[in-house]
């Protein structure tokens, strides 16, 4: 990360957070951060080596399961388990790693803006989505997987696909059963500072045809009554 998110994640007594990331291995790295990420919009390499170290630190600290999930404009959903600890639920159905497709979101509804007192989270804000069926039907529609893995099976990483010692094949999770709720436009609020490059198709609102609404029921988890 690039220091910005400081301010607001410094109470938060669950995150641990790292300003300039890259800059830990190196002068090197860091000056291929600075030109990839910030200029082209590349930072594989860097992601290589974060994803392994943070996989290290997972085994080293005796977790049973690692999960990297890039971007904090990303939510996991369980299609038919909507309620807090769906995440440990599937998970206790996992045998050992898979991978988990994005579903792209980032189109309001004409009322969506009205009648509210304070901004609503990002998932209800912004609930129209790419079709479904377009990752059903080709998983390889968007390749950006998020990789969950038990750290007892994992030999390495990299940021999409976990690597077993003895698994050759990885199984790719069914969107409609769980996904990673990607919300394109998440940081547009934040104008220039929450700027995210994107292909530039990314943020078109004519792929963003389907209405989903399967996240509200988050909303009394994080706000009182």
């Amino acid at each position: 990360s690039d220091g910005s998110m400081a301010p607001a994640l410094a109470e938060e007594e669950q995150v641990t957070y790292v300003k300039e990331f890259p800059q830990r291995f190196g002068r090197r790295t860091m000056a291929l951060f600075e030109d990839f990420w910030k200029k082209v919009g590349g930072h594989g390499s860097v992601e290589v080596l974060q994803v392994n170290h943070c996989l290290a630190l997972a085994k080293n600290a005796g977790f049973e399961w690692f999960i990297y999930l890039r971007g904090i404009d990303k939510f996991l959903h369980a299609e038919g388990d909507r309620a807090p600890g769906m995440l440990v639920r599937y998970l206790s159905l996992v045998p050992t790693m898979l991978q988990v497709q994005r579903r792209h979101c980032g189109g309001r509804r004409a009322e969506a803006s009205l009648n509210r007192s304070a901004p609503p989270p990002v998932f209800t804000e912004f609930e129209l989505c790419e079709p479904i069926a377009l990752s059903l039907q080709n998983p390889m529609h968007d390749v950006s997987w998020v990789p969950i893995m038990r750290t007892t099976v994992a030999d390495a990483v990299l940021p999409n696909i976990p690597i077993a010692y003895n698994q050759s094949n990885v199984p790719t999770v069914r969107a409609s059963q769980l996904r990673a709720q990607h919300f394109v436009r998440a940081f547009e609020a934040g104008g220039e500072a929450g700027e995210r490059h994107y292909d530039r198709t990314m943020k078109e609102e004519t792929r963003f045809t389907e209405l989903d609404t399967s996240m509200a029921w988050a909303v009394r988890e994080l706000r009182p009554p």
